[in-house]
């Protein structure tokens, strides 16, 4: 009977220090992150280089100049319901370039999920880089009306534009060396749907560069993870708001993660076409006005 107390005894001890190991390695790898201990840092044109190769890029058919939206994937890498956003904002005069950050980087789209979406890849500061080398860079793109240049993002993306809002000279994307602020391209407005805003979201201890209009659409039956709880965006954006008013968000009823997506993403997902329309009409209403005022 001491023989099988012992061996229980000891089987729960090396169960308990095998979980100790296995949460700490990943809590060091997601704040290695966080503090830049893990990110190699280049020069914001080679970066963009790094990532031209892979944008996606679509514009109206007839036009010399657009109004243009710079896209952010969520942590799986692009999906083909971003094809389908691209494919209405082009036939609605507007062009767009979808900024891929996970296959200059050879991400597949399980790697992706495994790392990214877990926290310990390719965190919101980092990512804020891909934003910085693109925006200081679009003058490669003669056909974009740089008074009307958005920004969007969703879930991963969301957060990382959320993350690259609150980017100064004192507070830098983690794999940029030559960040100045003064670099950075008036933003018209943003768009972002269910983003993370939670714990390492740096909206959370700091304040946006700008109050650039924002247009951010939550899903009621969110929660991924614990990454994006509407709950957490609702509560920063109301206290982001007590200044001065520049975000509007609204709560998709009957929505869930990634409610936006007529393709199969995975189980829990589904499709809401009657708040995907909805976004539809507050997004082009949105970039006609240049901000939303009517929430």
């Amino acid at each position: 009977m001491i023989f099988i107390f012992k061996t229980i005894k000891w089987f729960f001890v090396i169960l308990f220090s095998l979980i100790f190991l296995i949460i700490g390695n990943y809590f060091s790898k997601v704040f290695a992150g966080y503090y830049r201990l893990n990110v190699e840092q280049v020069y914001a044109s080679d970066h963009f280089n790094f990532l031209k190769s892979h944008f996606e890029v679509v514009k109206p058919s007839s036009g010399n100049k657009f109004p243009t939206i710079i896209m952010f994937h969520a942590c799986g890498g692009p999906y083909p319901y971003l094809d389908s956003w691209q494919k209405f904002f082009s036939d609605n005069g507007i062009a767009s370039i979808q900024v891929d950050s996970a296959g200059p980087r050879g991400m597949s789209r399980r790697t992706a999920i495994r790392t990214i979406c877990s926290g310990v890849d390719l965190q919101g500061q980092e990512r804020a880089g891909d934003v910085y080398s693109v925006l200081t860079s679009l003058d490669q793109f003669s056909w974009i009306d740089n008074d009307n240049l958005f920004l969007a993002g969703w879930s991963h993306g969301a957060y990382t534009l959320m993350d690259f809002m609150t980017m100064t000279n004192e507070l830098v994307p983690s794999n940029i060396i030559d960040f100045e602020e003064k670099n950075i391209p008036k933003i018209k407005g943003k768009i972002t749907f269910y983003p993370h805003c939670g714990i390492l979201n740096l909206s959370q201890k700091h304040d946006w560069r700008t109050k650039t209009p924002s247009l951010v659409f939550l899903a009621d039956q969110d929660g991924f993870g614990l990454a994006t709880q509407p709950s957490d965006c609702i509560d920063l954006f109301e206290t982001m708001n007590k200044k001065e008013r520049h975000i509007d968000f609204y709560l998709m009823e009957n929505s869930t993660h990634v409610f936006d997506s007529e393709f199969y993403i995975r189980r829990g997902i589904v499709y809401n076409k009657e708040a995907t329309d909805f976004a539809k009409n507050k997004i082009i209403s949105f970039i006609k006005s240049s901000g939303s005022k009517d929430n």
